[in-house]
Formats: structure tokens, C-alpha cells, sequence
């Protein structure tokens, strides 16, 4: 065909329109991949500024995976942080005030406070490097809605403290008191604990409380010292369980006394023993019951009540009554040191 004519031409043109459109579609198909990879690295963080947002990142072989481990880690970076406040602001008040509370009982009540559920924490953001094939997620805490209601948990808090003040001073007899101030400490502890998430998040509390903890610091140990226990515990083998239970009280700094009628708290109890026939020829075997009851003198009410066995054996009867009364006897007196630290 002639190249000078006029179809020549025409289908020059089309060739090179096909071949520019195929161009076009190339160049379109490598920015859309582009800008793919390029939303593979861009950081998720951006759009939650740490000015507004606590942020952690997470992976996982699935999306589950990766929100989970997303959420744990934002979880456990804030509770170490929120403990470590805590127990610094509970120290520098508890040894300014010459107070001789426990320690490690303080460090255990933070350890719980402060690993409680973190609430208000959001998966911001899921993405696949699929190069690596692995999942990301972005767990994030709004620091101002988080503000909002831990400071309503403050004043909540407030408001119970000043409740069981109430009760510490209207209380009749030492062990209601103490009690009471006891109660007092743990929504305390509870209460700064909350104040110290408010601090990571860089937030303060302005508002003081209007009640004074160095009264309950100074006033537990001193009740402690004055308040008078009677225990008593009734059957076979009762000295045991009568001597442990009075021994945990004694090393935790409470009076014992042998005068029911002179005592603010009264330890009753019975012991209970049972053969266990677990047809192992050559063996006795023998079961312990224990039950008491923890009474305020002031008030006539049974404030706690403990049921616990055990069982043990050996070649004589004797012998396994023996270590199955000790072998209850240990964690009915911890139980019953519970009523008094409650």
C-alpha cells in the first residue's frame, strides 16, 4: 500500500493512539501500586497525635493477633507507669506521716489497683505489610475523654472516703473504727492510683480532698495496738488452731486477751474431726473441719465467718487427726486475719 495514501496514515495513527494508551495504562497501574506501598509506610500514628492520643502498635499473624497484642501493650506500658507513680506519691505520704503501715500490704493493694481493666482503649487503625505478611494494629487511648471520666471516678471516690468517714466516727467500739479506717485506705490507694493515670496522660487534679489521710495513717496502727482479741476454739485438737490463729494476730501487732468480757473482738470456733475410709489398706485417714466466726464485742455483729477441712493420712489414726487439724489450720488463721485487714 502507498504510505503517502490516506488509510496508511489513519492506521499509523492508530497504532501509535493504541500504543500511547497502553503507556497511559502502565503508568497508572505503577502510581496506583505506588501509592499502595507508599500507605504500607506511612505511619498510622499520624492521624493520633501524642498531644491527643496514648498510642501502642501491635503484630500478629492475623488481624486478631495484631489487635490483641496492640491493646496488651498499651495496657501494660500504662500500668507500669501508673504503679511505679503511684507507689512513689503513696510512699512520700505514708513516711511523711511516721506511719508504721505495711509496705508490701500497700505494694499489693497497688499491684491490683493499677492492673485493673484499662478502659476507653480503641483499635485506631489495622493494616498488611504483605511483603512480610505480617499484621499491624494500632491500639489508641483518647486522652481527654480518659480525663473526663477518671476525674469522675476521683470525685465518686471522694464521695465514698467521706461516707466511711462517717462511719469511723460515728462507730461505737475500737474494731468498727478500725475497720472503717481501714476501708478508708484501699479507696485511697484506689483513689491515687486513678490520679496517677491522669498524671501519664499529663493531666492534674486541682481539687484536694477535703478530708486529711494522714488521720487514717496515724490512726490504723494505733488501734491496732489497743484493740483487744479473745480467741477460743472448741474440740479435738483446738489448741492448734487456737494457737496459730492467735499467733497470726499477735505477730500482726493486735492484743490477746483471755477476758471475753474485756475484749473489742472475739475469735469463736469448732473443730471437727472425721475417719475417711479410702479403703488403702494400711493407711488411716482422718478429716479436719473448721468453722469460726469473727465478732465486734461493740456491736454484737458477726463481721466474718470461715469454713475450711482438710484431709490427711497416716499409719495410725492419732497421727492422721494430727495432720489434718495442722494442715487447716494455717489458712483458717489467714482467713481470719482477712476480716481484720478489710
Amino acid at each position: 500500500m502507498d504510505n503517502n495514501s490516506p488509510c496508511g496514515n489513519i492506521s499509523e495513527e492508530r497504532i501509535a493512539g493504541r500504543g500511547f494508551f497502553r503507556l497511559l495504562i502502565i503508568l497508572v497501574i505503577f502510581a496506583v501500586a505506588g501509592c499502595q506501598t507508599a500507605s504500607v509506610r506511612h505511619d498510622p500514628g499520624d492521624a493520633y497525635p501524642a498531644s491527643r492520643y496514648l498510642t501502642a502498635r501491635g503484630t500478629g499473624q492475623s488481624e486478631q493477633e495484631a489487635r490483641n497484642q496492640a491493646v496488651a501493650e498499651l495496657s501494660r506500658i500504662f500500668e507500669s507507669r501508673v504503679y511505679s507513680d503511684t507507689m512513689d506519691r503513696i510512699k512520700s505520704v505514708v513516711d511523711s506521716s511516721g506511719s508504721e503501715i505495711s509496705e508490701q500490704s500497700i505494694e499489693s493493694t497497688i499491684r491490683v489497683v493499677s492492673a485493673m481493666e484499662l478502659k476507653g482503649v480503641e483499635i485506631g487503625k489495622t493494616w498488611l505489610d504483605r511483603e512480610k505478611n505480617v499484621h499491624y494494629a494500632l491500639a489508641v487511648l483518647d486522652r481527654l475523654r480518659a480525663r473526663e471520666e477518671w476525674m469522675s471516678e476521683v470525685a465518686d471516690i471522694d464521695a465514698s472516703i467521706e461516707g466511711e468517714f462517717n462511719v469511723y466516727r460515728e462507730a461505737p467500739g475500737r474494731f468498727g473504727r478500725y475497720r472503717a479506717l481501714r476501708r478508708i485506705l484501699g479507696l485511697w490507694i484506689k483513689r491515687e492510683s486513678v490520679v496517677s493515670r491522669l498524671r501519664v496522660l499529663g493531666f492534674g487534679r486541682d481539687a484536694r480532698p477535703s478530708y486529711e489521710i494522714k488521720e487514717v495513717l496515724s490512726g490504723i496502727p494505733r488501734l491496732r495496738s489497743r484493740m483487744k482479741v479473745h480467741v477460743v476454739f472448741r474440740g479435738p485438737r483446738a489448741g492448734e488452731v487456737a494457737g496459730r490463729t492467735s499467733s497470726v494476730l499477735s505477730s500482726a501487732g493486735y492484743l490477746l486477751v483471755d477476758d471475753r468480757s474485756a475484749a473489742d473482738v472475739v475469735v469463736e470456733g469448732s473443730v471437727r474431726v472425721v475417719p475417711v475410709d479410702l479403703r488403702n489398706p494400711g493407711w488411716e485417714f482422718a478429716r479436719a473441719l473448721v468453722s469460726a466466726v469473727v465478732m465486734d464485742t461493740a456491736t454484737g455483729d458477726t463481721v466474718g465467718e470461715v469454713s475450711l477441712k482438710a484431709r490427711a493420712g497416716h499409719l495410725t489414726y492419732e497421727e492422721a487427726v494430727h495432720r489434718a487439724v495442722r494442715k487447716v489450720a494455717a489458712p483458717v488463721a489467714e482467713r481470719i486475719m482477712e476480716y481484720f485487714e478489710k
